[in-house]
């Protein structure tokens, strides 16, 4: 668009353009630089740059045909390396210059610059390399020197100068070509006039003063042609001479780009030691690939210059993008922001792209007296909306950006003062959240993190297939229960083991935590550890050792025996005994009262362990204090309600689909009460003891018949089948004949019957099989997964068991959880005083995001 944009400006104000003259200019001058370090980028901006200037190209080869373009002003380097700061290879500045001994030659005229080329070399093959790559050095003089010598008087003539030396070696390339062996690769003659194609006006001295540095380059291809069977990498050279001009040593006026996305994690060691040095202040914590973009960007312009980026908008509010934040308002004002999201508007940046434009600008006062234009796209627009859609919403952004408040199903426009961006995190709104935003927190009299002792994650075993296991005989087996053996099935087979309870705690994964409780899927994780009390009341948990476990604990030696060469072989074991967990990182916390969300939702699921019952993988969990352990309730219920939901919202990194990260840094500033009046906090109490009731209920009727079993005292027969069928869920029905025998049919495939669903009363057998019914339906299973269910043998027992199950029905079909949900969001809005019109924002905001 830049390059259209020049080329429309020439044709705007002159009739008959001299095409041959601007098009040099813009190719040859650093007017409109490209960089970019992956050749297929490079390729395709070449491409469309081409196809930017074809039109005004043929009228300048119309105008004179031997006019060519022998390169675009597009070049492959790495934008963040600054060789200037590295290398040392400085080429000066007014008159001086800083360089390394190694960068500089015996008369300290020029300097050597090293070129990385993609050829493998051994060490001591080679004078220099890196990584195992070859590096040649080429020679550039010092700015003063040239200034000194030929008169050229600016980095812009120099660049100009270095493409007419360029050209000569290539000419001289071309005569290498055509002579073979016999050329002897030395200069012959044309600098002056290749010099002067590019350069502004005429110097004396220039071919005396550069034949040098032409002989250099013809010695470094003649070089690789010889040694490595490839001249063509000349091209790197030249790349690498003139982006180390353009991108170190030239100001701009604009900057433009969509750096790369890589999270900090990917990004090799070496190459973070470089950023680290370069960029200290904007890479901070586990920060991504496209923040010291903005550092560098900010470095190419001065007062009142502009810069604009497409980048993920996680850095305006992750931890990482604190250094990001703090370098933009110290050196700019931020004229705009565009946020668009997960909205996917943008085909190819899908990393929830914002735009940012500033202005560089050192008077402070102006900085924090600016006001921001922004846009939003809001979280509706649904993924198979296509282009047609996606383009209304960039081109509302544009008609309607001079109209701040305006708003739509789509797109909100808004200001926002400069002033309440912070290091911190910057939570960009319309005035009417923020107001709300504001209010939370003067209301709060605390944070998160003030009134807990961590937000963490859960363990790593290395191995689920090993340790989570399906408990076969047993509901729910916790720390309490000791002294037992029952029966268990890894999840990686179908073998079965026995094995003491104590090494058994219930687990769950991250899709089972819901609002306000777990949906168990009745898994184990095998636990090897012992927890304890020490003296000062705190909790240690250490592994239990071989010996001990073969002598007080032999079941559960015999079954991690079975899996030894399973578990030894972890890659991610370390330096740990053959059966720890690969992760057993807080350990000492699972069996204390806290809180378990999910880590990804798309609304808050916090839920409440008030018994620290439950080890965990991939939720969080919030461990309260200890002076507010008993405080579990009423926190799950503030941080569930729509009034901290909505303050989350604004400072959390948006995910794909209208999810939000509910992570440790986004967590703990959340304002909260905890010294609120007691009728609030009883109002929340009644409201979340009733939600746990109905879903606890709602849970064991799920768990039919076993739920039901440890208050029947009659005996049991047994009812076994095989499905034939996978049956994700099984879906049944009850079934009877004209004989008045009844049957469990689950599709075409799966009839249930068995002699224990026999009886000598009619009826009596209709409700053993609506029994097998309420046990199966439902439920998950695989194909030839074998199904036992417990049925009482008498038939009284059977109507009694499922009298009491259409009684817990009945009750959860009683309450009403929403209603109980919106009891406890308005208890919250009075304990932070909200209006009805400050609860409508909050309620508007969260129906859309």
């Amino acid at each position: 668009e830049a390059v259209e944009r020049y080329v429309a400006d020439v044709e705007n104000f002159e009739d008959d353009p001299d095409w041959e003259e601007h098009l040099r200019d813009l190719c040859t001058r650093p007017r409109i630089v490209g960089l970019d370090i992956h050749p297929f980028a490079v390729l395709m901006a070449q491409i469309r740059f081409v196809v930017a200037i074809l039109p005004a190209y043929r009228e300048a080869k119309t105008q004179n045909p031997e006019f060519t373009l022998r390169r675009l002003p597009i070049y492959r380097t790495d934008t963040l390396r600054n060789e200037r700061e590295l290398t040392g290879a400085d080429l000066g500045d007014d008159g001086t210059q800083q360089m390394t001994f190694d960068a500089m030659t015996e008369d300290d005229q020029d300097v050597r610059i090293p070129v990385p080329l993609p050829v493998e070399v051994d060490e001591d093959e080679a004078a220099e390399t890196e990584n195992g790559f070859l590096v040649r050095r080429v020679r550039m003089p010092l700015f003063d020197t040239i200034q000194l010598e030929t008169g050229v008087n600016n980095f812009g003539e120099y660049f100009a100068a270095l493409q007419g030396v360029l050209d000569t070696v290539k000419d001289h390339m071309a005569l290498a070509e055509e002579f073979g062996d016999d050329f002897d690769w030395e200069y012959k003659s044309g600098l002056e006039e290749r010099i002067d194609e590019h350069t502004s006006q005429d110097y004396s001295g220039v071919e005396d003063f550069f034949a040098p540095y032409v002989d250099d380059m013809l010695e470094n291809v003649c070089y690789l042609k010889e040694e490595h069977d490839d001249g063509r990498l000349f091209k790197m050279f030249e790349d690498t001479v003139l982006a180390l001009v353009v991108k170190n040593y030239m100001e701009y006026d604009y900057v433009v780009g969509n750096p790369p996305y890589v999270s900090s994690q990917n990004i090799p060691d070496k190459q973070k030691e470089m950023l680290d040095t370069l960029y200290p202040g904007s890479t901070t914590d586990q920060y991504d690939l496209y923040c010291p973009f903005f550092d560098r960007g900010l470095e190419w312009l001065g007062e009142g210059d502009r810069l604009g980026f497409i980048t993920p908008n996680q850095f305006m509010v992750a931890n990482y993008g604190e250094g990001v934040r703090k370098l933009i308002q110290e050196t700019a004002v931020v004229e705009q922001t565009q946020d668009f999201r997960d909205s996917g508007v943008f085909k190819d940046a899908t990393n929830y792209p914002v735009i940012t434009i500033l202005q560089v600008e050192d008077d402070e006062e102006i900085r924090t007296s600016n006001t921001v234009r922004c846009g939003r796209v809001k979280s509706n627009i649904d993924e198979d909306s296509g282009r047609e859609l996606d383009e209304q919403v960039v081109g509302t952004i544009r008609a309607e950006y001079d109209n701040p408040g305006y708003t739509d199903e789509y797109v909100d426009i808004f200001d926002f003062p400069q002033s309440r961006l912070s290091e911190s995190r910057w939570p960009i709104m319309p005035e009417p959240e923020w107001e709300v935003f504001k209010k939370i927190e003067l209301e709060a009299d605390h944070v998160v993190g003030e009134v807990t002792e961590a937000v963490f994650q859960g363990i790593m075993t290395g191995k689920k297939g090993v340790y989570i296991v399906d408990v076969l005989d047993a509901d729910m087996v916790t720390a309490n229960d000791s002294g037992d053996i029952v029966t268990i099935s890894p999840t990686g087979s179908e073998q079965e083991y026995k094995i003491e309870t104590d090494v058994l705690r219930p687990f769950i994964d991250g899709k089972e935590v819901e609002r306000w409780q777990v949906t168990s899927g009745g898994y184990h994780v095998v636990h090897p550890y012992r927890t304890e009390e020490t003296d000062d009341g705190e909790l240690t948990s250490q592994l239990i050792d071989e010996e001990t476990l073969s002598t007080e604990l032999p079941l559960t030696m015999d079954y991690l025996d079975a899996h030894r060469e399973e578990l030894s072989t972890r890659s991610s074991l370390g330096t740990k005994k053959w059966y720890e967990y690969s992760r057993p990182q807080n350990l000492e916390r699972f069996e204390r009262p806290k809180l378990i969300l999910s880590k990804i939702a798309d609304e808050a699921t916090y839920m409440s362990d008030t018994e620290g019952t439950w080890y965990f993988t991939t939720p969080y969990s919030v461990l309260l204090d200890n002076k507010r352990a008993d405080s579990a309730k009423e926190m799950t219920a503030q941080l569930n309600s729509n009034a901290l939901d909505f303050y989350f919202k604004h400072i959390s990194a948006v995910k794909s689909g209208g999810f939000y990260e509910y992570l440790n840094q986004y967590i703990t500033p959340v304002p909260c009460m905890v010294d609120g009046t007691n009728g609030e906090f009883s109002r929340m109490r009644d409201s979340v003891d009733s939600i746990l009731t109905t879903i606890q209920t709602k849970n064991k009727t799920d768990r039919f018949p076993e739920a039901y079993l440890g208050e029947y005292g009659g005996e049991l027969d047994y009812v076994t089948y095989e499905w034939q069928t996978r049956r994700y869920p099984v879906n049944a029905e009850v079934q009877g004949d004209v004989d008045g025998d009844f049957t469990v049919q689950a599709g075409r495939s799966d009839t249930i019957t068995d002699p224990a669903m026999y009886s000598d009363d009619r009826e009596a057998r209709k409700r053993r099989a609506e029994y097998v019914h309420a046990a199966v339906d439902g439920r998950t299973v695989k194909s030839g997964e074998e199904t036992t269910i417990p049925i009482p043998r008498s038939d009284e027992g059977v109507v009694e068991l499922l009298d009491r199950l259409e009684a817990d029905r009945e009750e959860v079909r009683q309450t009403d959880i929403e209603e109980l949900e919106a009891e406890i969001d308005d208890a919250v809005y009075d304990l932070f005083d909200l209006t009805e019109d400050e609860r409508e924002v909050v309620e508007d905001y969260l129906e859309v995001f």
